[in-house]
């Protein structure tokens, strides 16, 4: 049985461009009310429990500042030593 993928969201490589947010098919991605070290206000995810881990967000994110842990890609990284 496969475990259920969870998005993890790296703060510090997010610009703040909102792209993913387009993309969230549930609406569950918002922009932070803090800023990172590079002073943008990073997305964050409002519900683990709610998300699909459909990706969308992952693939449209142009800063790789999302992924899916739990992912197949994520495993083969992991196998890999990455």
């Amino acid at each position: 049985m496969a475990s259920k993928t969870r998005l993890i969201i790296r703060p510090e490589r997010c610009k703040g461009c909102e792209i993913c947010l387009s993309f969230c098919n549930k609406q569950l991605l918002s922009v932070s009310n803090t800023f990172n070290q590079q002073g943008y206000r990073p997305v964050s995810l409002l519900s683990h429990e709610r998300c699909n881990g459909c990706g969308a967000c992952v693939l449209m994110c142009p800063d790789l500042a999302l992924y899916l842990e739990g992912s197949v890609a994520d495993e083969q990284s992991i196998n890999e030593g990455k």
